[in-house]
């Protein structure tokens, strides 16, 4: 491995060697978390033996999922850009360091909603048949009067308005929250069924990434790549099953890798082949240190914490825009918060020194792309706090400065600790630490 460093001239000089080692990761700090889920995180971590990164990414994109479409956020003061709190989260790690454990329990307050989606669609289908059954019972005993009539040469408009005003029964649909393996055909179409969006979870992600190396599945990583952002609409036809229209395709992605095939993916997005920006969506990617020394933790899990995450699922499943002070100017935009005026403060400055970094262009074009997802990262996060906030009883309305604060900790490069070093960024960084070394003169 080299690394290349841009001359003051603009020229590249010849490559130098890369250091090998790995700077330690910072461990991850609650206080990154809502409240209503920080304590559940750490208790899932303990019991588990796993770095709290993984099981943190895994629960906050989980919650992204829920809330979807539902409630989106405007981060200026005037204008109409909004942005959908939709997030993609991926675990880095070797085997064995429990990545697939971590997020199966970060999975568990949405997979309670599967579940009760899942019975629910169970009753509307016993219900569903019913009517069927009685609907052709009610036609039957129509044909058999009509049959009668025109028998008998009698009017039949009275029997025409009946057959016209008998009810006809329209299949449920299941509500759907997660899906694990399917075509981008398929996913369209569940996409248009569930227009709130839905959460693609794989936990080995690497098996995701190849089925889009495949022959004849090229177009796939631009589906995927649109329906990042959860607004825009998106057309695909098909000799096969005609033209399909998704209003708003939105979607959210968590899994697993290891590093050895996150390297293989890498190392062609740095050299140019396959930059089509979709590894850089991943904003929330950790990559942790091992855990602190193994011990056999064995012990009953926090019910109360775990009860309180499951509530706020719960809450999120069924939240009413209007409830949290959303406004909704027409029927075509969704429903927004604004920051409030401190909180506004906030972004713009941090939206500041984040377009001055990226016009600076002082970084690998690949790291700056996925810096740049960052503008809507920090809104994201802002607004999944403020929402999970006022469904436990904190304030509605716009979104607060103390989640401001807490979405610009994720989003920061660096942090500083009590002795005055600069720490790296908890998200890209991880990768940026391992595949990537700026010059002396840009690394701080």
């Amino acid at each position: 491995m080299s690394r290349l460093s841009v001359s003051p001239t603009g020229r590249w000089p010849e490559p130098q060697p890369v250091p090998r080692g790995r700077p330690p990761v910072p461990p991850f700090p609650g206080a990154l978390l809502p409240g209503a889920l920080a304590p559940w995180v750490a208790d899932v971590a303990e019991r588990v033996q796993c770095p709290p990164d993984f099981v943190a990414v895994g629960v906050l994109v989980a919650a992204a999922a829920v809330i979807g479409r539902k409630v989106a956020i405007r981060p200026k003061r005037q204008d109409d850009w909004a942005v959908v709190p939709n997030l993609w989260g991926l675990a880095v790690g070797p085997p064995g360091s429990m990545k697939s454990p971590a997020l199966a329990e970060a999975l568990r307050p949405l997979r309670r909603l599967v579940s009760d989606a899942r019975a629910q669609y169970e009753e509307q289908q016993l219900a569903h048949q019913f009517r069927l059954v009685e609907s052709q019972a009610r036609r039957h005993d129509l044909a058999r009067r009509l049959r009668a009539a025109v028998a008998d040469e009698a009017a039949t408009e009275a029997l025409r308005q009946q057959f016209e005003a008998s009810p006809r029964s329209t299949p449920p649909v299941a509500k759907r929250y997660l899906v694990n393996d399917t075509t981008v055909e398929k996913l369209g179409e569940l996409l248009n069924q569930q227009p709130n969006g839905l959460l693609l979870f794989r936990d080995e992600l690497s098996g995701w990434l190849q089925t889009m190396d495949r022959p004849g599945r090229e177009n796939d990583r631009a589906f995927y790549c649109e329906a990042w952002n959860g607004t825009s609409a998106y057309t695909y036809d098909r000799i096969g099953r005609g033209t399909l229209h998704i209003r708003a395709a939105c979607l959210s992605v968590l899994g697993g890798i290891q590093p050895g095939p996150l390297e293989r993916y890498l190392r062609e997005v740095f050299g140019g082949r396959g930059d089509d920006g979709l590894l850089q969506r991943f904003q929330l990617a950790v990559w942790p240190d091992s855990a602190s020394p193994w011990q056999n933790v064995d012990r009953w899990p926090d019910a109360a914490a775990r009860a309180g995450v499951i509530d706020v699922f719960q809450r999120l499943n069924t939240l009413e825009p209007a409830t949290v002070g959303a406004e909704e100017l027409t029927p075509e935009d969704l429903p927004f918060l604004r920051f409030a005026p401190e909180a506004q403060e906030l972004f713009d400055g941090w939206r500041a020194e984040l377009e001055r970094k990226l016009r600076a262009d002082e970084d690998h074009p690949v790291l700056l792309s996925h810096l740049a997802k960052y503008r809507s990262l920090m809104p994201s996060l802002a607004l999944i706090g403020s929402l999970i906030d006022a469904v436990t009883g904190g304030p509605c309305g716009p979104v607060s400065r103390a989640a401001a604060e807490q979405a610009i900790a994720w989003c920061s490069h660096r942090k500083r600790t009590r002795g005055g070093s600069m720490r790296r960024s908890l998200m890209w960084g991880a990768w940026r630490r391992r595949w990537w070394r700026p010059s002396s003169r840009t690394a701080g």
